[in-house]
């Protein structure tokens, strides 16, 4: 099958000289030119049917200069001979360096939180689009010292509101992150639980950013505490 990518046309001899990335159940992910990278949707879909609805992969490309840790599609890929571009076929999005990945819970709170006030940033522009940021987890999160969320093929544009929703889901998000990253240091499972029940206690209304600076800031503890390990070693 040959692609397009807007006016550049894309064979399959082209695509099996890409360098793989990683491939799983949506598609297969390349590098691309540019310091981008290159996803075509899996051939494994229903008929007429791609993972990203059209009209969502439109609105994320054309917002996505504006969005900077929830990483977005430049251009979208359609089949060649799709002359109306009805069926996406996969899209283009910047590549953020994967090497030096880090442990979450070892961040300082200054960064952490500035990490944090970012992606909420982002999930307001995107929120006021209505668009629904579906299928959030921590495989498609990136933390290079500044944390990412990258592969939003499963976000749809919603006629509803959907802010307190997409707060919801990155509250999870963080807690699911932070409870692996921990995993990842040996913490007992008891001690995760814990920082897990704390992060649930947030109020629907609070920001995850100025909920997780209260807990870090809080007197009830010594100052010494500067990261979400640290913590972690104090209740």
């Amino acid at each position: 099958m040959k692609y397009q990518i807007n006016n550049e046309f894309i064979t399959p001899d082209i695509i099996r000289k890409l360098k793989l990335i990683e491939s799983g159940k949506t598609g297969k992910v390349y590098k691309w030119k540019n310091n981008k990278i290159l996803k075509i949707f899996s051939k494994n879909q229903p008929e007429n049917k791609c993972p990203m609805d059209l009209e969502t992969a439109e609105i994320l490309s054309k917002i996505n200069s504006e969005s900077r840790y929830i990483i977005l599609p430049l251009d979208l890929v359609f089949n060649k001979n799709d002359y109306e571009k009805k069926n996406i076929k996969g899209y283009v999005c910047q590549n953020i360096d994967k090497k030096g990945n880090k442990n979450i819970t070892k961040m300082s709170k200054r960064k952490l939180i500035e990490n944090i006030q970012g992606i909420e940033y982002d999930i307001e522009l995107l929120s006021s689009k209505n668009i629904l940021l579906d299928g959030l987890n921590a495989e498609n999160t990136i933390f290079n010292g500044y944390l990412y969320i990258s592969d939003p093929v499963s976000y749809i544009k919603m006629e509803e509101e959907v802010r307190n929703i997409n707060m919801k889901l990155f509250q999870q998000l963080l807690i699911d992150l932070i409870s692996r990253d921990l995993r990842k240091l040996k913490v007992s499972k008891g001690k995760i639980e814990q920082v897990a029940e704390l992060l649930y206690l947030k109020d629907d209304e609070v920001l995850n950013s100025i909920y997780l600076k209260d807990i870090l800031d809080t007197p009830t503890y010594t100052d010494d505490i500067d990261n979400i390990l640290t913590l972690t070693k104090k209740l």
